[in-house]
């Protein structure tokens, strides 16, 4: 939790490691380093009184003497540490030792009512009720909450064990129930938390396998790949073209299909190629 506020411009050795303004002081490396002894020594008494172990240093037991007095660590930081002439401090450019892992939840605190930020709830046709649609900002989507993350219906229920709420069975059954209550603390999970195919199409542009679908969430990527064939007409294995939008009204379903055609046309008009 010490950051480096900040750095002279002059030349020093943690300026010369790459050191800069923001990062932290890695404190678990530092009081298992060379100068733990004399650090500790300096420590000794002046946090809340503790007595520290000093043959030898006992980075758990400093640990927690500064994270219980870390007022007083940061001023001794900025008083005696910085009048020290040989000292080795660790430094880390993350408040975190090891790389985060990301967890695919949020938890989305409403005060007005569920139905106010989610316009439709529904069935993902397995064991799990999902966002549809939103109908205007809210809680859920500023903790990163898309269409087609699921609704954590044990972890809502922890979450809020005097609302009254129906069991799991009785909230698949009727989720749009909960869409007019307030006060809720919801828990949302990501069902899809790493890249996964969910088509593959390949074949002349009148082949079956060409289709439009409906992708959850608002990110997806396209890949092309070839195993070579074809090699004396890359003309007629090179490309694709796709047509995203958000998921129109059932009216506007033949507006996107025709638009597509239209583009279809033209685009081989344009190269002089055909796939026949």
């Amino acid at each position: 939790p010490i950051v480096l506020s900040k750095i002279s411009d002059k030349p020093g050795p943690a300026k010369v490691q790459g050191v800069d303004s923001g990062w932290y002081l890695d404190l678990v490396k530092t009081f298992s380093g060379p100068h733990r002894e004399a650090l500790g020594e300096l420590l000794n008494g002046r946090l809340g009184g503790v007595t520290l172990d000093l043959c030898p240093v006992k980075p758990d037991q400093v640990m927690e003497a500064v994270m219980s007095n870390l007022e007083s660590f940061v001023q001794l930081l900025n008083t005696k540490v910085r009048g020290m002439d040989d000292v080795t401090l660790c430094f880390i450019d993350s408040s975190a030792a090891v790389q985060p892992v990301l967890l695919p939840e949020a938890h989305a605190q409403y005060d007005a009512k569920v139905g106010s930020e989610i316009q439709l709830l529904g069935s993902d046709g397995k064991n799990d009720v999902v966002v549809k649609a939103f109908c205007s900002e809210g809680p859920a989507q500023a903790a990163g909450v898309r269409p087609g993350w699921a609704v954590d219906w044990p972890k809502t229920l922890l979450l809020n064990p005097m609302a009254g709420l129906p069991s799991k069975e009785e909230f698949m059954d009727s989720p749009k129930s909960i869409l007019e209550k307030s006060g809720l603390c919801l828990a949302f999970k990501n069902l899809y938390p790493v890249k996964t195919r969910q088509c593959m199409f390949y074949g002349t542009k009148t082949a079956r396998s060409w289709r439009s679908l409906e992708i959850p969430g608002e990110f997806c990527e396209f890949e092309f790949s070839s195993d070579g064939d074809g090699a004396s007409f890359p003309h007629q294995r090179w490309g694709f073209w796709a047509l995203v939008s958000a998921k129109p009204a059932e009216k506007e379903e033949k507006k996107a299909d025709s638009f597509s055609l239209e583009v279809e046309k033209k685009e081989g008009a344009m190269l002089g190629i055909t796939t026949q």
